[in-house]
């Protein structure tokens, strides 16, 4: 039996002290994410627009081309904002309409279901009511489920399923 060499003892020992400073260093990170977050982005910024720079140091000066890239991002991020924020709006207030609201009714029972007789706004114009596409999916989903698992319920198919396992 050979005794153990020297060198292995203090290589575990490295490795260990060298995971530990690495988990400290993240757990650091984390807690000074707020200080990290910004330089982080301007380290980012600085790695992506130093080649254009120094492309356009060629026919202007570097103050000059780094100017001109700011109000070149600037006016785009401008022009985003003006043409694709309302877009993006619009589209947001659609989908929430159309996927958690849906048409609005009368609901004279007070069950948050709507009966054959109670009028409704037909907000898309298509003639019949449009219930929330959220709660669509919510029926289809259970049906599915009830076609797949049976009528028996959650707890007879997770006991079947736990039979089936052993």
């Amino acid at each position: 039996m050979n005794p153990p060499s020297a060198t292995a003892f203090p290589f575990r020992w490295k490795t260990l002290l060298i995971l530990g400073i690495v988990v400290i260093a993240l757990l650091l990170a984390v807690r000074l994410s707020v200080v990290f977050t910004p330089l982080l982005i301007a380290f980012l910024l600085t790695y992506i627009w130093n080649p254009v720079v120094t492309k356009l140091e060629r026919w202007m000066p570097r103050l000059a081309a780094i100017a001109l890239i700011y109000v070149a991002f600037f006016g785009v991020l401008t022009l985003v904002a003006l043409f694709g924020l309302p877009e993006l709006v619009r589209q947001t207030t659609s989908f929430v309409d159309e996927g958690f609201i849906g048409d609005k009714f009368e609901d004279r029972n007070k069950n948050g279901l709507r009966d054959a007789d109670e009028p409704y706004e037909d907000s898309n114009a298509n003639g019949r009511y449009d219930a929330p596409k959220f709660q669509k999916f919510v029926a289809w989903s259970e049906e599915r489920l009830h076609e797949w698992l049976g009528a028996d319920g959650w707890r007879q198919a997770y006991g079947k399923l736990k039979e089936r396992m052993k």
